[in-house]
């Protein structure tokens, strides 16, 4: 898929669980997260922004293209898996921007993290 940066990469990142990721851009890392029972596909017009920002989109465990768990995952270990592909793909303090249901989970990204990431955005805290 081309968009306007470029050409969609896709891949999965070599960690625990296989986390299918694509990206498009280079810039200022900005991780999009789908909502619950979604996939990253959700997250495909973002593109136009791929001439600023290198978009990085997350099919998160249990979702899209990522593997499978024999348990419904807990919000510390899809945080954990989001840090895992962080790490494994050189991604330091991104811009997240999460949709709608993916907010408690990103909040415990936020926690796991700390420091580590550069500003969220949620259309959940619209009008706050």
């Amino acid at each position: 898929m081309t968009g306007m940066g470029g050409d969609i990469q896709r891949s999965y990142a070599d960690t625990e669980r296989s986390v299918h990721y694509w990206e498009i851009g280079e810039g200022p890392a900005l991780i999009l997260f789908h909502q619950s029972g979604q996939t990253s596909q959700n997250t495909s017009p973002w593109t136009f922004i791929a001439d600023d920002y290198r978009v990085i989109a997350i099919d998160l465990p249990n979702h899209g293209q990522s593997d499978t768990s024999d348990h419904e995952l807990t919000m510390d270990e899809y945080a954990d898996s989001v840090i895992d592909v962080m790490d494994n793909i050189g991604v330091d303090g991104p811009i997240c921007w999460d949709n709608m249901a993916a907010l408690m989970w990103l909040l415990t990204l936020v926690f796991a993290i700390q420091t580590e990431l550069g500003k969220l955005y949620s259309q959940e805290l619209d009008g706050w």
